[in-house]
């Protein structure tokens, strides 16, 4: 059940996902103090926990749930930067700079990919038997 959670999120986020962890962790502490319902909380875990119980698990079942994931990070990042009145500048940098991050290694892992299926086509368009 876990799988989601632990394997699926953490590759498809890479360093957002601990940032996700703490944003759940705070949101929990946040809204148990107040007495409000967590809507935002409760419909990602929802959908997680629903898709970890079907068998065939992969990446692209997570997509519909992250614009939600990343409200809560934001809202997350956000409280915190208002707490903090010494590092908003440097808490921003932080976050500019782990989304430059995410996208060097989305563009290495997209380039990647581009090569490795660019010489599988070449092998396909080959001819069988050169002799």
């Amino acid at each position: 059940m876990s799988e989601y959670l632990l394997v699926f999120l953490p590759n498809c986020l890479n360093l957002f996902a601990y940032i996700f962890y703490l944003s759940i962790l705070y949101n929990i502490n946040r809204l148990r103090i107040s007495f409000k319902f967590p809507h935002i909380l409760v419909l990602i875990l929802t959908y997680i926990i629903v898709f970890s119980y079907i068998p065939h698990k992969e990446d692209r079942f997570l997509l519909p749930v992250f614009p939600f994931i990343f409200l809560l990070i934001s809202s997350f990042v956000l409280k915190i930067m208002k707490q903090l009145s010494w590092g908003k500048s440097f808490i921003l940098k932080g976050f500019y700079l782990l989304i430059l991050y995410e996208v060097i290694i989305s563009a290495a892992f997209y380039k990647y990919n581009q090569r490795r299926s660019d010489s599988l086509e070449y092998i396909m368009n080959s001819d069988p038997n050169p002799h």
